[in-house]
C-alpha cells in the first residue's frame, strides 16, 4: 500500500500553520503585528514608569535644604 502525496492545484501557493503565507505574509498581517507590538510596548512603558514612581519620589524628596538639616 503505497500512500499518495498530495499535490496542490495549478495556481495555489503553500500556506504555513498560522494561516500566513510562508515567505513574507500579508501587508495586512504585518501591519496588524506592528501595532500589537506598539501596543505592547506602550504599555509595559505606562507601568514601568508607574512601578518606579515611588522610587524616584523617595530619592528626590530625600535632599534636604540646610535650614531643613539645621531645624530638625
Amino acid at each position: 500500500m503505497a500512500t499518495e502525496t498530495p499535490t496542490l492545484p495549478a495556481g495555489a501557493e503553500p500556506i504555513s500553520a498560522r494561516g500566513r503565507k510562508d515567505e513574507l505574509g500579508s501587508s495586512s498581517a504585518r501591519g496588524r503585528r506592528r501595532r500589537t507590538n506598539v501596543l505592547i510596548w506602550g504599555v509595559l512603558a505606562v507601568v514601568s514608569l508607574v512601578m518606579a514612581a515611588p522610587f524616584i519620589w523617595m530619592f528626590l524628596t530625600s535632599f534636604r535644604t540646610q535650614e531643613e538639616q539645621v531645624g530638625s
